[in-house]
């Protein structure tokens, strides 16, 4: 029968990819009409999740392509597409497209679970990049920390197929109806062997490891002639360079960098031809980690730049992002009629904003060039034509459902974008009860592994030299993950909790300057505002760097301003200054502190600082206008509103300021 004739087909099939294409033909040669072929393949132990009875689906009209594109900014990517550079990208951009505001604190593999998830990091228990795993031992953080089901879980349960590659925190791969590649297969984060399919949890099914393994990229696979159209250093330099393999030269992460983005885009692109999935989700760490390594070399240059590492390293995050742009067109040419999102979890400084500090390996300074908002586009069926609007990180996953033609989350605070998408919604469900999150199984990480991880996690300044990650194992969680909750229970207003998860912090790690004035800010926050001088002063103390001791000054000068003690005030934020001279922030600050004084000297002085270190900050235009005109120096303010309408043309009370300095006498 018809039965025993497709399992003969499937048998005969080379590789697991194979059986799809050939069981369709075999149907299509018997004179059926094949519209839509699902095949559910597994060998023992490696069977997908069963669906779900009694959801409520709509059809979907299209495969889905999710591209997310980590660190994605406006800022260095529309010039490019203004140019012609990025055709790709400036066709995905043009149906739909709006921003998102990102949650806090701006760090990956939290806020790529909160998109899997539809939910914050407190609620899906992703906190860090680590975790602990038994017997106080430190590891990368695992798919064993999530405690909600995420979209490839949903899929799987409503019978759709999907393939997930690269995302945070898959690791160990979980069974859903497809394929999923963990983040474990990534060059640039673990490192990388010829057999990394084939360990344990690195792929589901396991079984398609040898089918897969030959679009994994090596070091080896990206010669140095390719490295040459990035990088201006002579020949034999690039080649003595990466031959060092330290984690913490730029050369060598731009090899891992280029030998991880090829190898998930290869396996996309094969998995696209092969399975055809309702769903493919694709993560690229690239378009982050370019920035980390390259951003401080991007013109125009900064004046602390010098000139020899400007001239070798300027061309590189142009030439990736034109690069990965024609790599983009090359895959969803495989995915004809797809409906493609391109999102991505925070910006990133690219602009006169850019830090003085790059990614410095004995500092963890990542994290202060990623910028609050975050891009979102949709196009193909189902987007709306011209839609522009905003949003919120959390309103990503209802919006994803909402294309797929499945039910939104009871439980899920987002929603789906209308300005987005034209789909009709189904009626929502209680995805955490219909689908409890079962315990992932434990796959044991190996030391070097561990050892890549924290080794590349530093090149890229999430970590400081010589800090390594600690915490209480029967917790499963770091003093870092403690100060990562702390910050989102402060974002959601439940500053008792947050008070609480930096104390946490503060214990477990006393020295950590950073906890200190995170506890300050939410006692400052909570009222209790002697402590919160205390917990101040304590980060003064202990800071390791500038960003530390900013934040200390700061917080002092504040609090010194709210109690009224206004002079103190303004000789704390004074002694700041005398030690971060370049900090806009102090200066600011100190300008409103001299207004209360009544010093309007002061208050000129400390604006013309703050507008020498920011020339293009609004709210700085403004004032110092006010203050010169109302010091007669009418002719120095019209410019300083002139530019401040061109960076924010929607101030009627500034246009009516420029126009009576530019009416005659």
């Amino acid at each position: 029968g018809l039965a025993a004739r497709i399992a003969a087909v499937a048998a005969a099939a080379a590789t697991p990819s194979d059986v799809q294409p050939a069981v369709r033909a075999a149907l299509e040669a018997d004179g059926f009409t094949v519209d839509r072929l699902v095949v559910d393949l597994a060998l023992p132990g490696e069977e997908p999740p069963p669906v779900l009875a009694d959801l409520p689906l709509a059809p979907q009209l299209a495969p889905l392509v999710v591209l997310a594109l980590d660190g994605l900014d406006a800022e260095l990517i529309d010039p490019m597409m203004a140019r012609g550079e990025l055709p790709t990208l400036s066709r995905l951009a043009g149906t739909a497209r709006g921003t998102l505001e990102p949650l806090k604190p701006l760090i990956s593999p939290l806020l790529w679970t909160s998109i899997a998830t539809g939910l914050r990091p407190e609620k899906h228990g992703i906190l860090d990049f680590f975790e602990t795993s038994g017997a106080d031992t430190v590891t990368p953080v695992t798919s064993a920390s999530r405690r909600v089901p995420a979209l490839w879980n949903l899929l799987s349960a409503a019978g759709r197929t999907t393939a997930v590659l690269g995302w945070w925190a898959t690791f160990p791969a979980e069974p859903v109806r497809g394929v999923v590649v963990s983040d474990r297969a990534s060059a640039q984060l673990f490192g990388q062997a010829a057999d990394s399919l084939r360990r344990p949890g690195t792929i589901f099914p396991p079984s398609r490891a040898g089918e897969l393994e030959r679009f994994v990229v090596e070091d080896a696979g990206i010669p140095d002639a390719e490295l040459a159209r990035y990088l201006h250093l002579e020949p034999a330099v690039i080649a003595g360079r990466r031959a060092t393999g330290r984690s913490g030269d730029p050369v060598v992460q731009l090899v891992r960098l280029l030998a991880s983005t090829r190898t998930y885009l290869g396996l996309a692109g094969h998995l696209l031809t092969a399975d055809r999935p309702d769903a493919l989700l694709l993560y690229i760490e690239g378009t982050d980690t370019i920035g980390h390594l390259f951003a401080p070399y991007h013109p125009p240059r900064s004046a602390w730049i010098p000139a020899a590492e400007f001239a070798a390293y300027r061309d590189a995050v142009s030439t990736f992002y034109r690069d990965l742009d024609g790599w983009l067109g090359e895959l969803l040419a495989l995915a004809p009629g797809a409906t493609v999102v391109v999102m991505t979890d925070h910006g990133f400084a690219w602009g006169a904003d850019r830090p003085r500090e790059g990614s410095d390996t004995r500092l963890a300074t990542a994290a202060w060039w990623h910028r609050d908002r975050a891009e979102f586009w949709v196009s193909g069926p189902g987007a709306r034509p011209g839609g522009r609007g905003e949003g919120t990180l959390l309103d990503i996953a209802p919006t994803l459902l909402r294309l797929l033609g499945l039910p939104v989350g009871d439980e899920m605070p987002g929603q789906a974008l209308e300005w987005a998408i034209d789909r009709p919604p189904v009626p929502s469900v209680a995805w955490a009860r219909r689908l409890p999150r079962a315990q992932a199984a434990r796959v044991e990480t190996s030391r070097e592994e561990s050892e890549a991880f924290l080794a590349n996690l530093t090149a890229l300044g999430y970590l400081g030299g010589g800090e390594r990650p600690t915490g209480e194992a029967e917790a499963r969680v770091t003093p870092r993950a403690e100060m990562n909750l702390g910050t989102a229970l402060m974002e959601q207003g439940d500053v008792a909790g947050a008070v609480a998860a930096f104390r946490r912090a503060v214990a477990a790690d006393p020295d950590d300057a950073g906890a200190h004035n995170k506890l300050a800010l939410a006692l400052q926050e909570s009222g209790e505002d002697a402590e919160a001088m205390s917990e101040f002063r304590r980060g003064l103390d202990l800071a390791r760097h500038d960003h530390q001791r900013e934040a200390a000054w700061l917080g002092l000068g504040i609090l010194l301003g709210e109690a009224g003690r206004l002079r103190e005030a303004d000789e704390t934020l004074g002694r700041g200054i005398a030690a971060l001279p370049g900090s806009f922030i102090l200066h600011s600050t100190r300008s409103g502190v001299q207004q209360q004084l009544g010093d309007a000297d002061g208050v000129l002085r400390s604006l013309e600082a703050a507008h020498r270190i920011r020339p293009d900050d609004v709210k700085t235009l403004n004032l110092l206008g006010a203050v010169y005109a109302q010091r007669g120096r009418v002719a120095e303010a019209a410019p300083l509103w002139r530019r401040s309408l061109e960076l924010n043309p929607e101030q009627p009370q500034i246009r009516q300021f420029l126009a009576m300095a530019q009416a005659p006498q």
